[in-house]
């Protein structure tokens, strides 16, 4: 049965109110209202008024005119037009809140055991509820019980007196709620003179055989009960009656003989209880974000405090408040300034209610969950702005919660008012390239477009305005844009610039929106006719157009790369073709192919995993990808048969055969970096991938980049705890079966060599830190004034640390990181105590190995050293910055498994006093190995090995259809071009998107 959608449904326990949006007018004449019951499928007409304004189609329902509806569900129908078609009323909703909040609140009263409620389906489909009170209770409130114990009895004839150490709370807004055995249920006002609670027992004929009583207060969607407790031996009452506890801890009254009371210690639950607070009317002004609260809901406004907390976190940020009461409507307002201390921490923070009772907290998430959700573009509220790119934008959530997302005013523009700039033809020659683009917006009346523009791809963001030689507008509202840009007179920096066609919003201001291409000619020209689309000026500069992962059109300005020149293109198209025509046909064992960072090492788990299978499963096909003049090669030599140079002919040949790519790098590091042209580069993309991971997870945060829904995705992701497996899971994407615990490969070979050391010869402390993402690519006199240099330049050349190197007579080596390579100059030794390495110049393992003492900052060969049970120090002087823009999984506050000091004062004192005390490490950190660790044996490459082959027929599985069909480009070019149509978005959810099993 079809649904008939309603936008918005209103109840105040006396009226409900339907309201409909419509697009022409209708003959009210030929609306019915239906109920019907679901159990009984019985149904009846509603008498009720249709009428008509603004576009909008009301009707509105008196709850006492249902008083003769029975108990049960009643569900509301629409029988409308000439043909009487029957239609299930639903809100218009895409999300469904949980059920506590989709009952509404007040009841209406119907009779002695009966009341109702508007009732919202999971479906949202609009319905009553009949029951008793009790029921509905416990469905709409967090219901709070509490024991009290019945201190003392006191019995005058005319009234019964329980002596009960209540809160004043209590004494006001209760009612003593009795119900006999025949379940009804009567109310009155509870009444305490003192620590008393009152009965009077004139009236009280109800009181017939056993009873129960207790006493209930209400305010907002809690429902607190006091059950008043006490033994199986009470005092009498009065003549004939006793006290005694039911099985349910409830006071009965019975006809019995008296007891004598005894008094046992009463229990009162702490606790946070959490949910949802109903909200309405989210808008925004210039300064403050407001929305609509009804008092039902809230009760007392000024009890409630709001805050922001963070998505995925505990991080919270209390919020000054103002309101209005309006009626039964609180208008609540937030200066969104406040947003300032968190706009640095970015993502998105969802808006929560909190109010301190005495023994427990309520929390709840703000959020429209009783009316229709708005279109995608209305749930962003406004902008405001609190730095120069950054802005604070009120949403509403799929999930219908209130939040604050920060994002630039150009990402806002995308979300508010969605546009489509797309190719329509490039062509290239000398340099000279034309470009043809269409711009569509919903409302192309409301736009003025500027011009095409470049725009850098970092922090500098330079814009460079493209000559626009011709414009059209055509029939359907789309602009046709022409532009000749010719790359020799660009002046470009590296790396990377983006196409943008610039406008002007009437509404809104200026946007820049992202041109893709959706021309499945364009997408083949750039990959296979890389040569015509390529400039190579004299300094040896290459620029070329490419589309991103995503289709966006953009430029590459960069030094050639060594694997560039044409007889690497024609390497590559021969080994296209013998693979295609030969290869393939012959080779019939499963290939697996393993790298390292760039190729360019042998030194890390992919390594020792591979010399594993090379010594162990000689049958298997396992090759090791190196580039030929590697500073590691000799560490490959006797592995020669099942070594290959990288980007050889017969590295591609096998590249294209293998089952699977097994590395402790992203996967395109077994190919020419940066390369984007080309045959291969989809294959490497597509391939089944083993990730066995650089180090352990939890100092920095790096699931962007290996997420399961991004090109880098894993069949198997290598773990070495459960506690790491958590963090993938929660963080990356992956589903239990696609984690193993296993350790890593090169542990395999770990062994403490401090205890070799010779006599006289100094012991060594490793000094390692990690890369900082803001300063990668950075020009040297930029990187020269870093605080990162300072840091530890001003460590290496400080006379203290020299003095304390000396004074133990101990050795300093600094191992600078792979991405610091081009800076490994700027640091610079100042005595016979410390050392400077250049990557790859020592094996870090042997290093670690040796090192009495590490000194990193969020490097993950802490974790090695932790394996070997020796001491570490953190060196964080930029925990704040790390933080903001790189992130770790763990609390760097409280869960570290070394020392942390943040200056170098304080980094020498600690070396000093560990070195002092024999590096031994602390027993605080001792002690959390296990949860850190599940294996610390040999055996971690056997693990691995184990749990390929006892999947590797999943993983090695041909591709289904479904799978080469997501991957074509044709498909790839028909969604990004009808993706906006309703029936491909939902073609699009069903058949494209990857799920995780």
């Amino acid at each position: 049965m079809s649904s008939f959608f309603c936008d918005d449904v209103k109840w105040d326990g006396q009226y409900i109110t339907l309201k409909w949006s419509l697009q022409n007018e209708v003959d009210c004449s030929t609306i019915q209202l239906l109920l019907k019951e679901r159990k009984t499928q019985k149904t009846i007409n509603v008498e009720v008024d249709f009428t008509q304004t603004d576009s909008n189609l009301v009707t509105s329902i008196k709850a006492n005119s249902l008083n003769h509806l029975t108990a049960g569900i009643w569900d509301f129908y629409l029988k409308k037009g000439r043909n009487r078609k029957v239609s299930r009323i639903s809100l218009n909703a895409k999300a469904v809140s949980n059920e506590q909040t989709r009952y509404y609140i007040p009841f209406y009263k119907v009779g002695k055991n009966l009341n109702c409620t508007l009732y919202l389906t999971e479906d949202y489909g609009v319905s009553l509820r009949y029951a008793s009170e009790d029921i509905l209770e416990s469905k709409a409130y967090n219901v709070v019980t509490y024991q009290y114990v019945i201190e003392g009895i006191k019995d005058n004839y005319q009234e019964l007196r329980l002596q009960v150490t209540l809160s004043k709370q209590w004494h006001s807004k209760t009612i003593l709620i009795i119900k006999n055995e025949y379940g009804e249920r009567y109310e009155m006002p509870a009444i305490f003179q003192n620590q008393d609670l009152v009965i009077e027992k004139e009236g009280y004929s109800f009181l017939q055989g056993k009873c129960s009583f207790y006493l209930q207060r209400k305010e907002g969607r809690i429902l607190e009960q006091v059950h008043l407790f006490i033994d199986e031996k009470s005092s009498r009452l009065w003549e004939g009656y006793a006290l005694k506890t039911t099985r349910y801890e409830h006071i009965s009254i019975s006809e019995t003989a008296s007891f004598k009371l005894q008094v046992k210690e009463s229990n009162r639950p702490d606790h946070i209880i959490s949910g949802e607070l109903i909200a309405e009317d989210l808008t925004m002004t210039q300064q403050c974000m407001s929305f609509h609260v009804s008092l039902d809901e809230m009760g007392a406004v000024e009890d409630w405090t709001f805050f922001l907390k963070r998505k995925s976190s505990e991080e919270k940020l209390y919020l000054r408040n103002t309101f209005i009461l309006e009626a039964n409507i609180a208008v609540i307002s937030i200066e969104m300034e406040q947003t300032n201390f968190i706009v640095s921490k970015g993502t998105t923070w969802i808006l929560h209610a909190e109010k301190r009772h005495i023994n427990y907290i309520e929390e709840r998430k703000v959020g429209l969950y009783q009316a229709s959700l708005p279109t995608r573009s209305d749930r962003y509220i406004g902008f405001y702005e609190l730095t120069d790119e950054i802005g604070a934008v009120p949403i509403i959530q799929k999930t219908r919660v209130y939040a604050v997302s920060f994002m630039t005013r150009q990402q806002y523009f995308k979300l508010k008012a969605p546009a489509d700039v797309s190719i329509h033809s490039l062509k290239m020659k000398k340099g000279i390239m034309t470009l043809t683009v269409s711009i569509a917006l919903v409302d192309s009346n409301a736009i003025t477009f500027n011009g095409l523009r470049l725009i850098e791809r970092n922090e500098h963001k330079r814009i460079i305005e493209l000559q626009t030689n011709k414009k059209v507008t055509t029939k359907n509202g789309r602009i046709k844009v022409t532009s000749v840009v010719d790359l020799n007179q660009l002046d470009l920096d590296p790396f990377y610039w983006d196409f943008y066609a610039s406008i002007s919003m009437d509404h809104l201001g200026d946007r820049d929106i992202r041109i893709y291409s959706d021309h499945y000619g364009v997408i083949k020209k750039l990959r296979h006719f890389m040569f015509k689309y390529t400039l190579v000026d004299e300094q040896g500069y290459m620029t070329y157009p490419y589309l991103t992962v995503n289709g966006g059109l953009s430029i590459t300005h960069r030094k050639k790369g060594e694997y560039e020149e044409r007889k690497n293109k024609w390497t590559e198209y021969a080994a296209y073709f013998y693979y295609h025509f030969f290869y393939q046909f012959f080779s019939r064992k499963p290939v697996w192919l393993v790298h390292e960072k760039f190729s360019e090492t042998a030194q890390d788990n992919s390594f020792y995993f591979f010399r594993y299978c090379y010594m162990n499963h000689p049958q298997r096909k396992v090759y090791y990808v190196i580039k030929k003049g590697a500073l590691d090669e000799k560490n490959v030599n006797e592995y020669k048969d099942r070594v290959v140079y990288f980007m050889s002919f017969k590295h591609l040949v096998l590249l294209l055969s293998s089952k699977m790519i097994i590395s402790s790098e992203a996967k395109g590091h077994g190919y020419a970096w940066r390369v984007s042209q080309g045959v291969i580069k989809k294959f490497v993309t597509e391939k089944k991938y083993i990730f066995l991971q650089h180090g352990v997870l939890g100092l920095k945060k790096v699931d962007s980049t290996f997420d399961y829904n991004t090109q880098n995705s894993a069949e198997l992701f290598v773990a070495s705890s459960d506690y790491e497996k958590s963090i993938i899971t929660k963080y990356f994407g992956y589903s239990n079966n696609h984690v193993i615990v296993t350790g890593l490969p090169r542990w395999d070979v770990l062994e403490d060599k401090t205890n070799l050391l010779e006599v006289g010869k100094k012991r060594e402390i490793l000094l390692m830190p990690t890369w900082r993402n803001w300063l990668e690519e950075v020009e040297e006199t930029d990187f020269v004034k870093s605080d990162y240099f300072h840091a530890y330049n001003s460590l290496l050349q400080s006379e203290k640390l020299h003095q304390v190197l000396s004074e133990h007579n101990l050795l300093l080596n600094f191992y600078v990181h792979p991405k610091f390579m081009p800076y490994v100059k700027t640091f610079t030794k100042s005595s016979e105590h410390v050392r400077v390495f250049q990557f790859g110049e020592e094996k870090v393992n042997e290093l670690i190995m040796k090192a009495n003492l590490l000194i990193t900052d969020y490097s993950s060969v802490s974790w090695e050293m932790y394996y070997l049970r020796k001491p570490v120090i953190f060196f964080q002087f930029d925990l704040d910055q790390y933080t903001d823009f790189q992130g770790s999984y763990m609390d760097l506050n409280k869960e570290l498994f070394g020392e942390a000091v943040f200056n170098p004062e304080d980094l020498i004192a600690s070396i000093d006093s560990t070195a002092k005390n024999g590096f031994i490490e602390k027993p605080e950190f001792a002690q959390k190995r296990n949860e850190y660790f599940k294996f610390v044996d040999r055996d971690n490459s056997k693990r691995i090995f184990k749990e390929i082959m006892h999947k590797e027929k999943d993983i090695d599985k041909q591709k289904s259809f479904l799978d080469v069909f997501r991957h074509s480009d044709m498909v790839k070019v028909l969604w990004r071009r009808y993706r906006k149509l309703k029936m491909v978005q939902r073609f699009g959810r069903k058949f494209l998107n990857r799920h995780k099993q």
